[in-house]
């Protein structure tokens, strides 16, 4: 084996942010026309998500370093477990995903209150308005240093 977890999960990252770079780019437009009365929705403007990841094994102590994916873009979560995160609207539901740093947490997790496997397909994230702002909740996973959790029903 060439590359060791760490190395991997490093090459992921820098990828991930390849990926997300251009999707970072500066939306323009020109004015004018006449108005309607049903305006069609802006695809560029963004919808915001944002949460905190914690570790329910280690006393639901923050997750730095968690990567959160959602509609195509990913963040890294702060030291305090937070993430904030912009993406396109949705008009369906979507999957996000959570897996924690160093692929050293299990695959199973908490997301208010409901088990999901948040890793692959995720859990749920209802249809977005541009320009809404949504707060999907304390997300809790857990590290491999503990008892794994009991699977998603």
């Amino acid at each position: 084996m060439i590359f060791g977890k760490s190395h991997r999960y490093a090459v992921v990252l820098a990828l991930s942010a390849l990926l997300v770079a251009p999707l970072v780019g500066c939306g323009g437009g020109s004015g004018g026309g006449g108005g309607t009365a049903t305006p069609t929705p802006d695809a560029t403007v963004r919808a915001t998500f944002s949460g905190k990841v914690v570790d329910f094994n280690s006393g639901d102590i923050p997750v730095a370093g968690a990567v959160v994916t959602f509609n195509g873009a990913s963040v890294l979560t702060a030291n305090d477990g937070t993430f904030t995160l912009q993406t396109n609207p949705s008009t369906e539901t979507l999957n996000a995903r959570v897996v924690g740093p160093n692929n050293n947490y299990y695959n199973t997790g908490y997301v208010n209150g409901l088990s999901y496997n948040v890793v692959n397909p995720g859990f749920p994230v209802p249809p977005t308005a541009g320009g809404a702002s949504r707060d999907l909740g304390v997300i809790k996973i857990a590290t491999q240093d503990g008892p794994p959790p009991p699977p998603p029903i």
